[in-house]
This record gives C-alpha cells, structure tokens and sequence, in this order.
C-alpha cells in the first residue's frame, strides 16, 4: 500500500491544475468521498490544500471531484448539483470495460480497445486516465468555461449531452457498445493519484496520456454535434407542479413500452435505465413493494442499496421525461410510441392530476363530499423518505421492518426528538419578524396491538441514556452536598451548591412538572413521551370545574416565556422547548380530542400536531433485526445534536436564502387560496401549515448536519425549505384521515381494505364451484386466500393459517385425509361454510370489481 501512495504522491495536483490551475473568479472545487459521503469544498485556488486533503483520504478512501465547480460552499452532505454549477474545464467521457463490478457486458472489452476508439474520434483527448475500472476522457478547453449566466450554463449543459450522446452513438453503431450517460454538469469522477479501492489490492487510479496541445473551444464541438437532438434545456426531470398524487402503476406500464422494458428485462437492465425507472417507481401507488420487486431479479440485487436509490429518486424534482429517455438512454421504441407527444413523462399515463373539486363545493355541499374534496388535494402518501438523510432512512426502515410495522410514523418521533436536543439553540426565521421554534408534537394514530411503542421507545433510548448517566452524576452530587452540609458547623453554609437534575425525558406534561424540569436548563429542550397521548389532554383541568392550565400547556408549542400565578408561588419558564410523541388508538382519539364539544378544535390544540394515522396491517415477523451500523446512525447524530447544543452560548438563528424564501411564500400562498373553502374543521391545519413546514425545515436541516458530523448552517437553501414543504404535505394528508376519524365521516379511503374474514370468504366462493366432495384441501384454501388478500394479510405458514380458520368455527378433523389424487389437512364443507361465505363476501361490482 505504501509503495503504491509514494508512486502517485504528485499526480493529484497536476491533474487539478491542468484542469483549473488558471481560474480567478470566484468557484469552489469539490472533493467526495465514497466511504464516509462527505463532500470537502476548496475554493479554486486551494489546490494545494484539496490535494493535501485527498491525499491523506486515498489510503481508505475513495476520492473523487466534481467537473463542474460550484460557485458557493456547500454542507458537507450536498454534493453539489448541476443547476448551480458555474463552470467546467472541459468535456468529459466515462468508459467502463469488462471486468469485475460491470454487468453491462455491452462494453470495450479491455483498456486497450477504449483507447483506440477515443483516439479515433473527431477530436483526440487531452488526457486519458486509468479508473481501475475503466477509462476517463477529457478534452479540456484553452480555459475554462466560467458562465456569465444562467444562459450559459444551459449552454454548457446541452453541449456536453450533445457531445456525449454524438460518442455513445458511435460506440453502438461501430462496436455495439453500450456507454453510460455521465453528461450532467454535476458529475463526479475518480481523481488521478488515489487509489480505486473496488480491487483488492486497490488500484492506483493514474494518467495515461496528457497531451496538452490538444487543447478546444466550446465552438470547435458544434459543427459535429449542433443537431443532435437532446431535452429541451436539458430537462431530464419533468416537474409537472411538482405535486405527485401516487400513480397507477398498471395503467402506466399498459402504455410505456420503457417501462415494460424496466420490469420484463430486469435481470439485465443497465443501471442507467433502473435509474429512470425509479423516478418513476418512487411516485406510484406502493412505491417501496414495487422497486424491490422489480429490482429483485437483478443478479447482484441489493436491498439496502435499492432503498437508497429511491430515497434519491424521490428527493429528485420529478421523474424522468421521456424525450430523456429516448434520447440519453437511445430506447428506439419511444419513435413508435402512440403516446408520443401527448404526455411529457411516462408518470403522466397513471397519475391523476389534483382535483379542483374542492374550489366547487359549496358550504351546503354533502359533509363526505367535502372531504372527498380535501382528499384529492392532499393525498394519502407515504413519507417522503427522500428528506431524509441516507443513513437515517435506512436505519428508521430497518427498524420498522425488524419491529413488523409501517414505517411512516417513526420520521415524526425522530425529528421531536432531534428537536428536543437543540432545544432553543436554534430558530428559524424566514423573515426579519417572524422567528419560529423548532418544536414538534407527534401523534400516531393506530389501533392497539400494531405496534405504536417498541419502535419508538427505540429512538428515544438515546435520551433515556443521557437521563442515565445524568442520573447517576446527580446521585453523586446529592451525596456529596449531604456529607457537605452535615460537617457544616455552627449553621455555616454549605461548601457547596444543592445540586438539580437537569431533565432530557420526561412523561409528566404538568405545569408543575415542566416547571421542575425546565428550572436552570441550559437550553430548554425536553422530549415528553407520551406512550398514551390521551394523557396529554385528559390530565388537564380544562376538563374539571377550574383552572387555567390548559392555556398554559398549549403555551408551550409557541415556545415562548410562561409565567402562572399560583397561591404557593408563581411559576416562571423562560423560552422552554417541550417536543412531544405519543400514540393513541382511533376510538381514543375521538374520545378523547373530540370531548367537551370539540374544544381540542376550538382552542387549536389538535392543530398544533402532526398526525400520522395508519389503517390496522398485518405485517410479518422476520429474523431481520436493528442492525448495529443502523442503530449508532440514529445514535451518534442525536449524541453530536446534543452536544453541539450544549457547548453554544448564543442561538443559531437559521434564515432562508432570497431562493428558499420565494420557494416558502409562494407555497405558502397557495395554501391560502383556497382556505375558505375547505371545511371549517380542517382550515387550521392550512393557518398552522408554514409554522409546520418551518419547524420541520430546521429539524430536518440538524438531522442532515448531525448525522453528518456537522455543525448546522446559518443559511438554509431551496433544498432545505422543500424538504421541509414535501414532509408538511405529507403530514396533511395524512390529518385529513385524522379529522375524519374524529368527525366520525366513514369514506372508501378512511375504511378499510376486505377484511381477512371476507377476503375467506371470496377464495372459499371461488373454490365452491369445483368442490367435489364435502372435504376441501387446507392448502388449496390457503393458496387462493392468499392470491386474493393484499401483501401484509398473507399468511406464510399452514399453521398459522389453520390457526385463523379453527378460530372462526370451521370444521378441520386431526390428520391427513385425501382429496383426489391429494392427501393432506382438510376442512369440511357445511352449511356452516355456506352461511359464512353469505355473510362476509362482498357483492360485485357492475363492472366486476370487488
């Protein structure tokens, strides 16, 4: 290893200045690392200091750098991306050959044969770099291409699609090589002097030929390449209104020809087309069932890394248009297509687009009406797992699936918890005047029996350890200040001060309690568990003949100074930073949040929380636990939260960017618009919506710094503030089930699926037909349920399933019996199978639907 650093100490930096050694104007050159996904930015002329850097990483690491310079520093976790790219030194290409790592088989088959092919072209390198894997090409300008404006930048960007898509078509049509697309501004590639750790030895990643003389203009490509057809401005992603109602799967790969392509071919399929079908996946119906299903035939599937893959999906703008793919992926069948030209993307053929139902209903409309309305306006989905960080997504679904339950309500008790730890160390503020708390209060809305409590008690163990020892340092200090105050003579004060507790966890949400809590705290955040949220409202005296409590615990969301007058003394709590989780069952919750008159309504209370209700699931046991890698993710970013918490003096007052801000207002008035209209019940979710968005923005914005060892920025950006508008609207879709549960209205999306009882009885009306005898075979029954019940109601065993069937009073003798030509265990056919199958079976549809 030693020997190979020594060998390539000097290329690093050579290569980076032939690159950008004669730049002046104000850009950053990135670095990345591939082990740890952490990004150094170095301005342009540090590259001494960025060679120093990936120098000491290449050992262990493996480093790459960004053809595109960024014109601002970025966080660490943010690799920079291609519409804030400022410039680039030349053209680039990205070959790989066959070998270990490549499925493709479509490619050069050695180094030898993609060298020849690249000096054959129109314009011959400047340099040509050994990957380890393959072979980079770049044909560098006489300088660099710094863009005056936006103008150019897309420029740039459509010479470079156009140059690379002129090569990859020259590739297929003389070799019959399939090329990656590697054209984005924003790429990332190996930097010549480190090592490419995929071999074992590593790889020294090294310059083949530099030819410095072979030096262009950006005009000298146009006359070969200027009619080659890419995306409009280059748009790969088609943004719509950037508001993605799940999609009918089905009907969208009835009409796309790529998308058949995705799902029959998928144990071959180049990674660049499983790319664009994920943009698509990752906005349908079931979305997360559906990527590892098509992803799983593939040889060297992995499902932590398809998970990923979604997750970045899902935080891209849109999913891929099909000029992109016809074009970059050269899918000849797009010519042929009958929907050419009528939709710009492939997610167009099953996505509905939002209702305006709701701007026509008037105040005498039908009540479910209304909230049918509402429905179509913020849908039921699935939590953008996108906002989050890599490394935390996977950790929170392993987690869910280790614990057999949906993994939508866990994001909520993560961020209330980060929330408490930076406490009222940070704010935000979107303008001068508004400065908004990062406070939570979640609530999971489940039936008993699903699950609610081991899985979030698992994210909060982190603070139960912080109580711990911060238990054990108080015993010890009470014991001290005892023995202190005992040898004090002649009423002599202490040597010391009575020493106080200082509280991370708490599950006493009294005024009194918090006040104890709260009392010296050096930043006022405290995490309120609440196992059984209905002790959040049924503990307060607004429900007894007096008091006033009930205003002053609802003080605490607006994280303001409180102070209350009492006969003892009054209570003062300055700047607290009380976040909350709890679950509640649907019956509770409409108990409980709709006593006394809808005052949880009145007053706001039930406003102030994000909701998520899950409908009761049936989700398997596996051997699958919380992996420790994913369990010290979670660990390690609250541990660093809370620890950057507590050495700041000051608050860090985040503001948005002029761009992040525009974004916010204008989502914000959107939500506006049509306020009045909505039923009264559900108008202030829409008041208390930015207040939401603003306080998941910031949680969200330290979960991405701490996990990545980071301290958070002053400065949030587009990125930051439409993470926090995806994951609010998630949490509106999800309060419109919440409301309608408490308003008692029963609709087709708040009812549940078939029941497993009737999903029996349409596999035992299927099998009547046939019967012919009184005797039918357990396992024939099992596999026709089983074909009829969805997912998370199938039963995996026999026994499990013959469990279920005892328990509903049918007939199943000990033993085997035979049936045919069939032996195995049987159920009789009675009249009491027959009655069963009268009163659980739903009727059909006219159209044949269930």
């Amino acid at each position: 290893m030693k020997e190979l650093e020594l060998s390539a100490q000097c290329e690093s930096q050579q290569f980076l200045n032939t690159l950008y050694g004669d730049i002046e104007e104000e850009a950053h050159l990135v670095l990345w690392t591939k082990q740890d996904t952490k990004t150094e930015f170095f301005h342009v002329s540090d590259i001494p200091e960025a060679t120093q850097y990936a120098e000491s990483r290449k050992s262990t690491h493996d480093v790459y750098f960004g053809l595109g310079l960024q014109r601002d520093k970025q966080p660490s976790w943010s690799r920079g991306k291609a519409n804030s790219v400022v410039g680039i030194p030349g053209l680039w290409l990205d070959l790989d050959i066959v070998g270990p790592g490549h499925a493709e088989t479509s490619i050069p088959e050695d180094r030898e044969a993609a060298m020849t092919f690249l000096e054959g072209l129109p314009w011959k390198p400047t340099l040509l770099v050994n990957s380890g894997g393959g072979v980079h090409a770049y044909w560098l300008f006489k300088e660099p291409w710094i863009f005056d404006d936006e103008k150019e930048r897309i420029e740039a960007q459509e010479l470079s699609a156009r140059f690379q898509l002129h090569v990859r078509n020259l590739a297929k049509e003389t070799h019959g090589w399939n090329l990656d697309n590697t054209s984005d501004l924003a790429r990332l590639l190996r930097v010549p002097g480190s090592l490419n750790h995929k071999s074992e030895p590593p790889t020294i990643v090294s310059i083949i030929k530099h030819h410095d003389q072979n030096r262009f203009n950006p005009d000298d490509f146009e006359e070969i390449v200027k009619d080659i057809v890419v995306p409009t401005d280059f748009g790969s992603e088609y943004s719509g209104n950037s508001d993605w109602t799940p999609a009918n799967i089905d009907l969208i790969v009835h009409g796309c020809s790529f998308m058949r392509h995705c799902k029959d071919d998928a144990d071959s399929l180049p990674e660049p087309h499983w790319h664009s079908m994920m943009t698509v996946l990752s906005r349908c119906h079931n979305a997360l069932n559906l990527v590892h299903e098509w992803s799983s035939p593939y040889p060297k599937y992995d499902k932590q890394k398809t998970e990923r893959k979604l997750n970045h999906a899902l935080n891209s703008p849109g999913p891929h248009t099909c000029q992109f793919i016809e074009t970059i992926h050269q899918y000849d069948q797009c010519s042929g297509c009958s929907n050419r030209g009528k939709i710009k993307s492939p997610i167009q053929l099953g996505a509905p687009r939002r209702s305006s139902a709701v701007y026509n209903l008037s105040s005498d409309s039908n009540k479910a009406e209304r909230w049918e309305a509402v429905r179509d306006y913020f849908p039921r989905t699935n939590f953008p797992w996108g906002t989050l960080p890599d490394g935390i997504t996977e950790s929170l679904m392993q987690l869910a699936r280790s614990c057999a339950i949906s993994p939508n309500p866990l994001p909520g008790v993560a961020l209330s918890t980060m929330a408490s730890t930076v406490g009222n160390k940070v704010t935000m503020s979107p303008k001068d005047s508004w400065k908004e708390p990062v406070i939570i209060w979640h609530a999971d809305i489940r039936e008993s029996g699903e699950g609610k409590t081991p899985a979030s008690r698992k994210l909060i163990e982190p603070l139960y350890l912080f109580q711990n020892k911060e238990h054990e340092r108080f015993m010890a200090e009470t014991k001290k200040f005892h023995a202190a105050n005992k040898k004090a003579k002649g009423g002599q004060n202490p040597v010391m001060e009575e020493p106080v507790e200082r509280g991370y966890v708490t599950s006493d949400f009294t005024l009194e309690g918090l006040n104890q809590e709260l009392s010296g705290h050096p930043t006022g955040g405290l995490f309120c568990d609440l196992s059984e949220l209905s002790a959040f409202i049924s503990g307060q005296n607004q429900y007894k003949s007096r008091g006033t409590d009930r205003e002053n615990l609802l003080k605490f969301w607006d994280g303001g100074h409180i102070r209350v007058s009492r006969k003892s003394g009054s209570i003062y709590i300055r700047n607290p930073r009380v976040s909350l989780a709890g679950g509640i069952q649907p019956y509770v919750f409409r108990t409980v949040f709709g006593a006394k008159n809808g005052i949880a309504l009145a007053d706001g209370t039930i406003y102030r929380f994000l909701f998520v209700y899950e409908k009761s699931k049936t989700r398997k046991q596996t051997p699958e636990a919380w992996s420790n890698s994913n369990k010290q993710a979670w660990y390690k970013s609250i541990e660093y939260s809370a620890h950057w918490a507590d050495s700041r003096n000051d608050p860090l007052k985040m503001i948005l960017s002029k761009e992040a801000q525009a974004a916010f207002f204008d989502w914000e008035n959107e939500l506006r618009e049509f306020k009045e209209v909505l039923p009264h019940e559900f108008r202030g979710f829409i008041s208390k919506a930015s207040s939401h968005c603003l306080r998941l923005t910031g949680a969200t914005h330290c979960l991405w710094a701490c996990h990545h060892g980071c301290e958070p920025d002053g400065i949030l950006g587009l990125d930051d503030i439409q993470r926090g508008m995806k994951v609010t609207e998630f949490y509106l879709g999800q309060s419109v089930d919440a409301m309608m549960t408490l308003l008692g209205i029963e609709t087709s999306e708040t009812s549940h699926g078939p029941s497993k009882e009737a999903v029996l009885a349409m596999a035992l009306k299927g099998i009547k037909d046939g019967l012919v005898s009184n005797k039918i075979l357990m396992a024939d029954v099992m596999e026709m349920y089983n074909g009829l019940a969805d997912t998370d109601n199938e039963f995996s065993s026999s026994r499990s399933f013959g469990v279920f069937v005892r328990g509903l009073g049918f007939t199943v003798p000990k033993g085997t019996q035979r049936v045919g030509d069939k032996t195995g265990v049987c159920m009789e056919w009675n009249s009491g199978v027959d009655n069963f199958i009268s009163e659980h079976a739903p009727q059909n549809s006219g159209d044949g639907s269930v």
